[in-house]
């Protein structure tokens, strides 16, 4: 779908169905797209008639939500909340594609207990008033939009889909955001070209090393009275840390300590707990948890491991390849990855 009403009307009514999305982004190469589909075994593809031509070589049903047949059907259809029996909190509310830096692009699996832990997280650690506007600007390709759409509605709040977080400033006036949630390099951006709204007041930075020198810039450039560092990989629903940065600190930005219902150890390579200050692989556990790859048995075997440290039953804990240390504050530093990852746009 083109970034849209659309957008969260779709996947609202998918989740209200039972079902689970599968997020396809237009703009991503159609060798990508192809393979999600036929990876994901995706029944139904909902979109726009214009991108059609994305969608080349699915056995997938589609349904063109701008064809006038469906706008008609939908605007006559039934109104009431369709009853579906058998759902639960362990059954899939979406699969998020990772880039595949190690081979094939994998799909993670969030369970709805998944996604309702970080949003009841959510909720508690930002105010109404901080939610009050938030822009939603990510790609459904990352979950960085599960926050911007979900935590949003769930507050009973504003959300203001736009194509991407630089193009905020062309609605600002009209929606006074007071929270955006984005990548350092998106905030960069925003900030050299003084498009970032005088109406916001919380920044969320997440998915990108963040450097202190950014975070001062916010604070003296903006009218921001909070900036907070968030890290989680997409195993562990959407954020799994967060640490906020004040504006009269002078230390390098931490990643901070687990969010509530979640879990963080750093751990040496026979699996036991390091002290503070010793360098070790950073392992998530918690609530936020996911159930896995789709249909990659051999890889959850080896990155979702059974947790030692929590007594509850069938506890298990990602093993998320970065590198880390506990700070004598309490918080983590996020040091790299241990397979010395790089990114290449």
């Amino acid at each position: 779908l083109e970034r849209s009403l659309d957008t969260p009307v779709a996947l609202l009514a998918i989740l209200k169905a039972g079902a689970a999305y599968v997020p396809l982004d237009p703009a991503y190469p159609e060798a990508h797209l192809r393979f999600t589909l036929r990876d994901s075994r995706a029944v139904l593809v909902l979109a726009h008639r214009a991108l059609l031509p994305h969608l080349v070589d699915t056995q997938a049903q589609v349904l063109c939500l701008d064809d006038t047949d469906v706008t008609e059907m939908l605007a006559g259809g039934n109104v009431h909340p369709l009853r579906v029996d058998g759902l639960n909190s362990a059954h899939a509310a979406y699969v998020i594609y990772t880039s595949g830096s190690t081979g094939l692009p994998k799909g993670v699996c969030i369970e709805h207990r998944h996604a309702v832990a970080f949003v009841a997280w959510a909720l508690s650690q930002f105010s109404r008033d901080e939610l009050a506007s938030v822009i939603a600007g990510t790609s459904l390709c990352f979950d960085l939009s599960i926050f911007e759409l979900f935590v949003t509605l769930s507050a009973g709040t504003r959300v203001t889909v736009i194509r991407h977080p630089v193009d905020c400033a062309g609605i600002a006036g009209a929606v006074a955001p007071t929270l955006l949630n984005t990548v350092p390099s998106a905030i960069a951006e925003l900030l050299d070209t003084g498009a970032i709204p005088p109406s916001v007041r919380t920044i969320n930075l997440a998915g990108e090393p963040l450097t202190r020198a950014l975070v001062d810039r916010l604070y003296r450039e903006t009218h921001a009275t909070a900036v907070y560092n968030l890290y989680g990989p997409s195993e562990d629903r959407t954020y799994s840390t967060v640490a906020l940065m004040r504006a009269d600190d002078r230390c390098a930005p931490s990643i901070g300590h687990p969010i509530a219902n979640g879990r963080a150890y750093v751990l040496d390579e026979a699996m036991r707990p390091l002290p503070i200050g010793v360098a070790g692989e950073l392992y998530l556990g918690g609530a936020g948890v996911a159930r896995g790859y789709l249909d990659r048995d051999e890889l959850n075997a080896a990155r979702f491991l059974a947790d030692p440290f929590d007594s509850r039953p069938g506890a298990r804990m990602y093993r998320t390849g970065d590198w880390a240390r506990w700070r004598h504050d309490g918080e983590l530093d996020f040091l790299g990855r241990l397979d010395h990852q790089v990114k290449i746009r």
